[in-house]
C-alpha cells in the first residue's frame, strides 16, 4: 500500500512538471547570438480583404517570438466588443475574435514597436499593419503627422516607445475623455515620431499623442503625459490626408522647464516627479563657501556676446533687491559697465543677460558683492568673449503668421545649454539673431494664442486646440564668419 501511495504520489509530481514546462515558454537552445528583430511573413486575411466574414486571424513569424510581447503590442481597431483569445503553434498564432467582428467596418491590425523575439529579445524597429473590411469596401481615409520631443537632448533610447495616437470620431462637435473613453482608432508611432493613419472613415476627430506608460491606451494624468493637436480634424477620403503635429516633453528637466520659460509648468503634468534640480547644480560651479554657484567658470576664454549667467544662492536669506544692487559686469581695462537684466526664477536662483552685446575678444569681470545683516559675500569672475571671427548669424523668413498675433522663437545653443536666445513677434516676418557662437542650435517658434509667454499643449476634456509649433528637428549649424540667410519658420 506505501508503495503503491508513492508511485501515485512520484507520478503526480512528474505530471506537474510537465504541464509547467509545456506552459512556461523557453527559448531554443544552441546556435549563434539572435540580433535580428522577428519578422511577419504571412497573416489572414490578406491585407485590403472585403467582405471578410471570419472570426479568426492568423499571423506566422520567421522564428519563434516572445508571446507576451506580441500581446501588450497587438491593436485592433476598432476595438471588437468581444473577448480576444489568443491560439498560439509554433511560430504561428491564432487570433479568435469572441462574437467576431461587426458588419460594414473597416478594421487595423498593428503590432507595435514592443514586440520581440523570444531568444535574443530583439524588438521590431517599426510597427506593422494590415486592414480588412467586414463589408463591400475599404475605408481609405488618412491622417499623417509627427510627434515632436521638445528635450532633444534627453539621454531616453527610442523616446517614442511608449507614445501612441489615439483617434475619436466626434458627432455634432461632441467632446470626449481620454480618461475615461475608449479611442476609436489607435496606432503606435514609427521610431521618429512620424505616423500615418491609413484607414478612417469619414468624419471629424479629435486626436490626442499619449504617453501610454501602461499601455491601457488611456490617460492616466498621475504619470502620463498628452497632447492635443491646434484643432478638430476632418477626413475626407481621396483627399490629401490631414497632416498633424504634436509637441510632447517626454524627458523634461529643470533646463526645458523653467529657465527657458516655454513650459508652464503648472498646466502640465509630468511623468517624473523629480524637479530636475539635481540635473541644473551639476551644471553649475560653485565656490569654495558653497554660497554661490554660477554657470559662469573663472577664466572662461570663450564667452558668447550676448551670455545667460545663472547664479543660484544656497540657503540664501538676503533680500533679492540687495542681491540684485550687489551684481556688476565691467570691462577689465576700462571698467566700463555693461548694463544688466535680471530675472528670478525663485528666491535663490536668478538669471542675469546683458541689454547689449559684449564686444569681442575682451576681458570682463563679473563682481558679486554682498553686504546684508545676514551675509557678507565678495567674488569676482574673470572671463574673455570669444573673438570677433568666432561668430556667425541666422536670418529667418516667418511664413503664415497672423496679424496682430505674437509668436515666439527660442533659440538653444545644444552644447551650452545656458546659451539661448528668446524672440517675441508681432506684425513682423522677419527676425535675425546676431553674433551666435559657433556651434550646433535648436530651433523652436510657437504662435502664442493666448499671449502668456508659454507654448500650451492645450487641453482634452472638455477638448482645446494646442498651439501652433514650428519645430526644427535638425541641427542648425552656425559658423564664424558665415550668416544663414533666409531660414523658413512656417506655420
Amino acid at each position: 500500500m506505501k508503495n503503491k501511495f508513492i508511485c501515485i504520489t512520484y507520478f503526480l509530481v512528474l505530471l506537474f512538471v510537465m504541464i509547467n514546462s509545456c506552459a512556461v515558454q523557453q527559448p531554443p537552445s544552441g546556435g549563434e547570438d539572435d540580433k535580428i528583430p522577428p519578422e511577419i511573413i504571412k497573416f489572414s486575411p490578406a491585407n485590403n480583404t472585403l467582405n471578410f466574414k471570419g472570426r479568426t486571424i492568423e499571423i506566422e513569424f520567421d522564428e519563434y517570438v516572445d508571446r507576451r510581447s506580441f500581446r501588450d503590442a497587438l491593436v485592433i481597431t476598432p476595438k471588437p466588443k468581444g473577448e480576444v483569445i489568443f491560439g498560439w503553434s509554433g511560430k504561428s498564432v491564432e487570433i479568435s475574435i469572441v462574437g467576431g467582428f461587426e458588419p460594414n467596418r473597416t478594421y487595423v491590425i498593428t503590432v507595435g514597436k514592443s514586440f520581440k523575439d523570444l531568444r535574443g529579445g530583439n524588438q521590431i524597429t517599426e510597427p506593422f499593419s494590415f486592414a480588412f473590411a467586414t463589408g463591400s469596401k475599404i475605408d481609405k481615409g488618412k491622417l499623417s503627422g509627427k510627434v515632436f520631443d521638445f528635450n532633444r537632448a534627453g539621454e531616453i533610447e527610442n523616446p517614442f516607445r511608449d507614445v501612441v495616437m489615439t483617434a475619436y470620431k466626434v458627432y455634432d462637435e461632441g467632446d470626449v475623455n481620454p480618461e475615461t473613453d475608449d479611442p476609436d482608432f489607435i496606432l503606435p508611432v514609427n521610431s521618429d515620431g512620424s505616423f500615418e493613419f491609413l484607414s478612417l472613415p469619414e468624419g471629424k476627430y479629435i486626436v490626442f499623442a499619449l504617453l501610454d506608460a501602461d499601455r491601457n491606451f488611456k490617460y492616466d494624468k498621475t504619470f502620463e503625459f498628452i497632447s492635443s493637436f491646434d484643432s478638430i480634424v476632418t477626413i475626407i477620403e481621396n483627399e490629401p490626408p490631414a497632416y498633424v503635429q504634436f509637441l510632447m516633453d517626454i524627458n523634461p528637466d529643470y533646463i526645458t522647464r523653467n529657465i527657458y520659460t516655454v513650459v508652464d509648468t503648472q498646466k502640465v503634468k509630468y511623468r517624473s516627479s523629480n524637479s530636475g534640480f539635481d540635473y541644473l547644480l551639476k551644471k553649475l560651479k560653485t565656490d569654495t563657501v558653497d554660497y554661490l554657484y554660477s554657470s559662469l567658470a573663472e577664466n572662461e576664454s570663450s564667452v558668447n556676446l550676448n551670455p545667460c549667467i545663472m547664479f543660484y544662492f544656497k540657503n540664501n536669506t538676503v533680500p533679492l533687491f540687495d542681491i540684485v544692487n550687489s551684481i556688476s559686469l565691467s570691462l577689465k581695462e576700462s571698467r566700463e559697465k555693461s548694463y544688466l537684466n535680471f530675472n528670478w526664477y525663485n528666491d535663490s536662483l536668478l538669471g542675469v543677460t546683458v541689454q547689449n552685446f559684449l564686444l569681442p575678444d575682451r576681458s570682463y569681470i563679473l563682481t558679486v558683492d554682498v553686504k546684508s545683516q545676514s551675509k557678507d559675500y565678495f567674488k569676482e569672475i574673470e572671463f574673455k568673449t570669444q573673438a570677433e571671427r568666432k561668430f556667425g548669424n541666422l536670418k529667418t523668413i516667418l511664413t503664415g503668421t497672423e496679424e496682430e498675433k505674437k509668436y515666439i522663437i527660442l533659440l538653444i545653443n545644444k552644447t551650452d545649454e545656458f546659451a539661448f536666445l528668446k524672440r517675441e513677434l508681432i506684425n513682423e516676418n522677419k527676425c535675425d539673431f546676431l553674433n551666435l557662437s559657433e556651434g550646433d542650435y535648436t530651433l523652436f517658434a510657437f504662435k502664442d494664442a493666448d499671449e502668456d509667454g508659454y507654448y500650451d499643449f492645450g487641453a482634452y476634456s472638455p477638448f482645446s486646440p494646442s498651439e501652433k509649433f514650428f519645430f526644427y528637428t535638425d541641427d542648425i549649424k552656425i559658423k564664424g564668419g558665415w550668416t544663414v540667410e533666409n531660414f523658413g519658420i512656417t506655420f
